[in-house]
């Protein structure tokens, strides 16, 4: 399990809804695809694994194989991510700014929306950032 910095929560919480239709998408193109590995067969050489000569069938494997660990890597992102949400103890406005993170909106729309000033909702997001990746 590779360690989160805070940089990538940050993209995390801002790319959440790309990342969950990511996720969607590879589910999707793995059910589509379901291969399973064969050797290639060189009729000069005889059998090969894994040479130049692979098969269509061992191509669509190896494209199976970094879509399941793509597929592990963001689902493990996404499951810390909200876990970790879920254990911070977010005050009500944290909790409405990460959401509106999360939704794509952009800080200076959410600050115009409830009347606070931009600085305001820097430290906020940050302080929220802060007790959230304490949970990571």
């Amino acid at each position: 399990m590779k360690e989160i910095t805070k940089a990538e929560l940050k993209g995390i919480l801002k790319d959440w809804q790309f990342l969950m239709k990511r996720l969607y998408d590879l589910r999707e193109r793995q059910k589509a695809h379901c291969y399973t590995i064969t050797p290639s067969y060189n009729p000069v050489g005889g059998c090969t694994l894994g040479g130049i000569e692979t098969s269509k069938v061992e191509r669509y494997y190896l494209v199976q194989a970094k879509i399941e660990e793509e597929i592990r890597d963001l689902e493990d992102k996404i499951v810390r991510t909200s876990s970790a949400l879920a254990k911070a103890r977010l005050t009500a406005r944290e909790k409405m700014l990460i959401e509106s993170i999360m939704d794509g909106r952009s800080l200076s729309g959410f600050a115009r929306e409830k009347n606070i000033y931009i600085s305001n909702v820097y430290k906020m997001r940050d302080k929220a950032i802060n007790k959230i990746y304490y949970y990571l």
